[in-house]
């Protein structure tokens, strides 16, 4: 699922978030990336909060990694061939915020969740 097809599952009326664990790790990194996915975790939470429903929130899950796991709370695509990662050049953990139209408004590599939130004020009307 890339491109449009990627596109087609998500267009909506409200932004998307795609965030992206790294998908070349292997077990000697596993801390690590449970540490990354609490950290996409509290950013998906933060952002929830912040935007409610206009931002929808999604981890892209490498290599048929354990979903549960993960403790991600939101929706979940397997990207078991990396072929989103690949699309994205997601090598690390990552934050794609997608627009309706399929424009990425931001980009953060590693993901900065503190980052987010403050474009993402910049975009939001607060009240």
């Amino acid at each position: 699922m890339v491109g449009g097809a990627l596109l087609r599952r998500l267009r909506g009326e409200e932004c998307e978030i795609l965030t992206a664990e790294r998908r070349d790790l292997d077990l000697t990194r596993q801390a690590e990336t449970e540490a990354g996915y609490r950290n996409l975790a509290a950013i998906a939470q933060a952002v929830a909060a912040r935007c409610g429903d206009a931002v929808i929130s999604h981890l892209v899950l490498p290599g048929g990694r354990d979903a549960e796991r993960t403790g991600f709370g939101g929706h979940i695509i397997a990207d078991v061939e990396g072929r989103i990662h690949d699309r994205y050049g997601a090598r690390a953990e990552s934050l794609y915020l997608i627009r309706p139209d399929g424009h990425i408004a931001y980009r953060s590599q590693p993901a900065d969740g503190k980052k987010l939130l403050e474009y993402l004020d910049t975009q939001f009307v607060q009240g």
